[in-house]
């Protein structure tokens, strides 16, 4: 399987961070709203926004290169990547991925947008609690509980 960003648009990250928020958006307005925005919702959707895209584009390129997988094709990494963004929280992925939501949801003004950018969240915390840290510390073992122990989930702990 291609590890590049080539197969993103057939993705499950392209469905819920692209496809369902252009759904949702027709059926709350029947069409894509460009109304006039004030200044400081244009300023803090664009800092969510762009922040979230280089977040979540920076940790799945350490995945794909340090860590030697790629969670948008399931192929497991075999490496602990703990450098980068990483180095200060678990899920820069889910965490950028939620920023880029609440961006889209604050540009266009959707509460539909803001409600699934919620299922969303609770969505991952939900299979990260249950599902990924199992498996992570069954796959590195005590690497992994240290680090667990050292680096928040979703939200830095300290940063530096």
């Amino acid at each position: 399987m291609k590890k590049g960003f080539g197969n993103f648009w057939k993705s499950g990250a392209a469905v819920i961070l692209i496809y369902v928020p252009l759904l949702l958006l027709w059926l709350e307005f029947r069409k894509v709203p460009f109304w006039e925005l004030t200044w400081w919702r244009y300023i803090l959707s664009f800092i969510l926004l762009w922040g979230g895209i280089i977040l979540a584009g920076w940790a799945y390129y350490l995945l794909v290169k340090e860590g030697n997988g790629n969670p948008l094709e399931m192929i497991p990494t075999s490496k602990l990547v703990k450098s980068g963004p990483y180095k200060y929280i678990r899920n820069p992925l889910c965490t950028g991925a939620e920023s880029v939501l609440l961006g889209e949801a604050g540009y266009f003004g959707s509460w539909y947008l803001l409600i699934w950018a919620g299922i969303f969240a609770v969505a991952m915390y939900v299979y990260i609690v249950r599902v990924e840290e199992y498996k992570l510390a069954n796959k590195f073992g005590k690497e992994y509980i240290t680090y667990k122990m050292d680096t928040g989930r979703f939200f830095p702990r300290r940063l530096w």
